[in-house]
């Protein structure tokens, strides 16, 4: 694991995002992606989730019920490590889900800030950070994740209902 360096730390402060490229083995990651992808939907539909078009399962939110490839990946160590330094304080994983999307099927999801489900999950605090473990390649191609740099100096945006 590379050391995460001062010049990092200030453009996640200045930005707000931190891009850590290849941080996991492809192994791992792959290793998850074949434990998700051999879930029986019915059988871990338990958990609050939602259904979308083209996915069979849309969140999973029971992450840590059971050690699992992916609840390994959620849960590391190292990863925790870069969190703390890049806010400057002890973390700890608060929530883990799994979203499951289809390139260009699924719900439309609109620009948001996460801060809006940290409230609604009564979090009261904005020092909280979200961490995501990418297992395809994001880009235009298959509607990947988009962030607005800055925005969290904005303060709390309410959000419009679509």
């Amino acid at each position: 694991m590379k050391q995460i360096t001062f010049k990092e730390i200030n453009s996640f402060k200045k930005n707000g995002f931190y891009l850590y490229k290849n941080f996991f083995k492809k192994s791992e990651i792959t290793k998850a992606k074949k434990w998700m992808l051999n879930q029986n939907p019915k059988k871990i539909l338990k958990s609050w989730t939602e259904t979308e078009p083209a996915v069979d399962i849309a969140v999973y939110s029971v992450l840590n019920e059971n050690i699992t490839p992916v609840s390994i990946l959620s849960n590391n160590k190292k990863m925790l490590k870069v969190a703390s330094k890049l806010i400057e304080d002890e973390v700890y994983v608060w929530h883990s889900k799994i979203n499951f999307k289809k390139a260009w099927g699924g719900t439309v999801e609109y620009f948001h800030q996460d801060r809006v489900y940290w409230q609604d999950r009564g979090y009261p605090s904005d020092k909280m950070l979200s961490c995501m473990i990418l297992m395809d390649d994001h880009d235009i191609s298959n509607a990947g994740l988009q962030v607005i740099p800055k925005t969290h100096k904005m303060g709390f945006i309410e959000h419009q209902n679509f």
